[in-house]
């Protein structure tokens, strides 16, 4: 059903879907651990290889990035990537020529939760736990559309583009600038104490995301 759905009614569905399946997972509290989460999973294996130092589950992860990327860039370039664009771009153009929309629409979903299943079998083995409350949260979930947005929407380069910049701010830039900033407030000043920039990290990404979608709306208008 969602599937028919346009647009941003679209994005809300696909949203609204993925908050019910994390409460369907907390409340399956004998088959899922609830809230508490699965612990002690196996760490990931290649051929006989088992992968239990962060080294070489690094290795891992970036190969299936890499792959996962070059065959991004693959579809996209296919017959059916075209497809995928000419849709979004012009849905009506699309259907006036005979294209089938809810198919190619349909194979997009299935191929991406495919890919999202391998990420989060990845995870889970790299990380030996997951917990519905951390890894399937909100915040989780408009942090990957920031990336995604910030990067450029349908572009792969663009996508990894936006995760780097994402994490460079949020783990590097802002704990280096939180450190600046106790080093120069003054002291004995009735002022307060220094402010902790880090907890605002979750808003510059909300009006990175606005300015971002902003700007390109009006670009695209001109």
């Amino acid at each position: 059903m969602a599937r028919r759905l346009r647009g941003d009614f679209l994005a809300v569905a696909t949203l609204t879907l993925g908050l019910l399946a994390r409460q369907v997972i907390v409340n399956l509290n004998t088959l899922t651990g609830g809230s508490g989460g699965i612990g002690g999973i196996a760490a990931p294996h290649f051929l006989s290889l088992s992968l239990l130092t962060p080294m070489t589950k690094f290795y891992l992860v970036f190969g299936f990035i890499l792959l996962a990327a070059w065959t991004v860039s693959r579809l996209t370039d296919s017959r059916t990537g075209r497809v995928w664009i000419a849709s979004s771009e012009d849905e009506g153009a699309a259907r006036a020529v005979g294209v089938d929309i809810n198919g190619y629409r349909m194979l997009a979903m299935i191929l991406s939760s495919v890919m999202a299943a391998v990420a989060g079998a990845l995870y889970a083995s790299t990380f030996s736990y997951v917990d519905p409350e951390i890894t399937m949260s909100f915040h989780i979930s408009a942090l990957i559309l920031t990336m995604v947005i910030l990067g450029g929407a349908g572009s792969v380069n663009g996508a990894i583009l936006g995760a780097a910049v994402i994490v460079l701010y949020d783990k590097v830039i802002v704990n280096q600038i939180a450190d600046w900033i106790v080093l120069i407030w003054p002291t004995g000043v009735m002022i307060g104490s220094a402010p902790d920039i880090r907890g605002a990290a979750f808003f510059n990404f909300g009006i990175a995301l606005y300015l971002t979608v902003l700007f390109r709306a009006r670009k695209k208008r001109g």
